[in-house]
């Protein structure tokens, strides 16, 4: 049987796979030039994202979206710093990924000074909130 922090480096080990492939994806579609880009991640999405931050070699993105993250992404969001801002969104009736755990993201935001915006919506359950979605020019 596995203990919590082998499933933890387990799951890292999967993040940092997918991170590298999206990396590389992203830098052979502009083999020249790679633009500033906005990430945004929702549940497992916000996860990978996150992640992608901890990569010595992501510099190209200037803004962080995270929508009801999930996985283990506190430990990486200090490397969030690399971004000029990190947006948090989240829906208080989410039972996927309850809203509680907004608190522990909006506490290390603050811990690590990342600059940040929360966007909280009463109901939406585990989707965007397209009204979100706007907030992001």
């Amino acid at each position: 049987m596995e203990d919590e922090g082998e499933k933890d480096n387990q799951m890292s080990g999967f993040q940092t796979d997918i991170s590298y492939l999206i990396d590389k994806i992203i830098r052979s579609s502009f083999k020249d030039f790679i633009p500033k880009v906005h990430l945004l991640g929702k549940s497992f999405g916000g996860g990978i994202a996150s992640f992608m931050m901890h990569l010595k070699s992501v510099d190209y993105v200037s803004e962080l979206s995270l929508v009801c993250p999930g996985l283990s992404v506190l430990q990486v969001l200090k490397e969030a710093k690399k971004v000029k801002l990190v947006r948090l969104a989240w829906n208080q009736d989410d039972t996927k990924i309850p809203y509680k755990k907004s608190k522990d993201f909006l506490h290390q935001l603050y811990f690590y000074r990342i600059e940040h915006r929360f966007y909280s919506y009463p109901e939406g359950g585990h989707e965007i909130q397209p009204k979100f979605l706007f907030e992001l020019k």
